[in-house]
């Protein structure tokens, strides 16, 4: 009956704020210049076979959506008569999602009114819906919970920002929870988080953080090139602007004292790259770009002439950390919070992270336990422990072989227990 009465009031609020939704959604699809699809937002999405069990998953953008990369892969392997329906939010999402994902059907989520969410359930015909992290679309979850559908939230957590906004509507949050048959969380701080929200405590059970389980896999199926003939490789990962000043001035530093040292440069968003081609010229080094129409030119062959390189191609940041000695995680020395700590935690580099990492608190939390990753709180210290790694290679073989053995842990662990909480309920294992 609650869900009925949510249902009713959410619907009525829509009605009510119509025009402006309106407007607001005709402004988001000019922005995305055509790459949206309204035929899909408004639920006429693929159809799904009649006589396959069909897993829903959803997954907002770029980042979720590779999270799911090895669970639906692990299920087209294992179970091949089920039907593997992936819906995203954003286009970046979609691009990645075709590029990257097995699924049998991708399409973007439809927009979360009653009639495009209940054509879209008719269509897809979900024996299971399975959400990443914290997607609380009302009407997605209220029509799981009426037509019977398992529904599993995974990866789930609860960030320092929209923890306020889900006390403020409580009541909501916690009755779209509780429609919920499992939530699994990144972490046991995180189920604590969804047991304050008043989720019923035989629902909520800890995970681990399933990006950790998807990038342990896809770094043991990937072929480790060769490894370049210098010694030492600095590579500062997803930066945004004003970051690059950061680490060419530590660059320029460190180099003093290590001659052969090299540098690799992956801004976070190409947009900027021509004002970080300028700064770094201007450091007087020799500097290369290595950009996408470069197919025969290799990153080696680069480090080899050039005491600096500016990754300007799209998807190569995982493939560089085998070059690097040590790494700088962007987007933590700008009030960002940080991106991805877990790449280079499953290629063993040892990480240095600035004082904004909200982001990746919990997995860095985690890193610097084992003595896996290094957070500093300005560019002095910065400098410090990066020259401190850099004469002691004993220290640095040391956090390589803790990243390694803390991230297999982690994989393993979400494994088991992917296999024993969610599975268990799809295919009966």
């Amino acid at each position: 009956m609650k869900t009925y009465c949510a249902s009713f009031a959410y619907t009525l609020l829509q009605i009510l704020c119509l025009p402006i939704i309106i407007v607001l959604l005709l402004v988001v699809h000019a922005q995305r210049r055509g790459k949206d699809n309204w035929h899909e937002r408004l639920g006429f999405v693929p159809v799904s076979p009649p006589n396959k069990k069909v897993i829903w998953f959803h997954a907002v953008s770029a980042g979720e959506v590779l999270s799911v990369q090895e669970i639906i892969a692990t299920i087209k392997r294992e179970q091949p008569e089920s039907w593997c329906y992936l819906t995203v939010g954003t286009p970046i999402g979609r691009q990645m999602a075709e590029k990257n994902i097995a699924a049998d059907a991708i399409s973007y989520l439809p927009y979360d009114f009653l009639p495009s969410m209940f054509l879209a359930h008719v269509r897809i015909r979900p024996h299971a819906l399975i959400v990443v992290e914290s997607e609380l679309w009302p009407h997605l979850f209220f029509l799981a919970a009426w037509r019977r559908t398992l529904l599993f939230l995974v990866n789930a957590r609860v960030s320092q920002r929209s923890a306020h906004r889900m006390q403020v509507l409580a009541p909501l949050v916690r009755l779209l929870f509780n429609c919920c048959h499992i939530i699994l969380t990144q972490s046991d701080a995180g189920r604590a988080s969804f047991l304050a929200l008043g989720v019923a405590e035989n629902k909520v059970s800890t995970l681990g953080n399933i990006k950790a389980f998807n990038v342990f896999q896809k770094k043991v199926q990937l072929l480790v090139a060769k490894q370049p003939s210098v010694d030492l490789v600095l590579l500062a990962g997803s930066i945004h602007p004003t970051e690059d000043g950061v680490y060419l001035a530590l660059f320029c530093q460190l180099k003093k004292n290590f001659p052969s040292l090299k540098l690799i440069v992956v801004p976070r968003h190409f947009h900027w790259q021509e004002s970080l081609i300028i700064h770094t010229r201007a450091t007087g080094l020799r500097t290369v770009v290595w950009t996408s129409d470069m197919a025969e030119v290799s990153i080696e062959s680069l480090l080899e002439h050039a005491d600096i390189v500016i990754v300007c191609r799209f998807g190569e940041l995982f493939t560089l950390y085998q070059h690097a000695s040590i790494f700088f995680l962007g987007g933590t020395f700008v009030p960002v919070g940080g991106h991805n700590l877990l790449e280079p935690a499953a290629w063993g580099v040892p990480s240095i992270v600035g004082p904004y990492h909200a982001n990746c608190l919990s997995t860095l939390e985690a890193l610097e336990e084992h003595q896996a990753a290094r957070a500093v709180k300005s560019e002095a210290e910065l400098y410090e422990v990066a020259q401190d790694l850099l004469k002691n290679p004993a220290q640095r073989i040391a956090m390589q072989d803790a990243n390694r053995s803390w991230i297999q842990e982690e994989a393993h662990r979400v494994e088991n227990t992917m296999r024993l909480l969610l599975f268990r309920l799809l295919f009966d294992y």
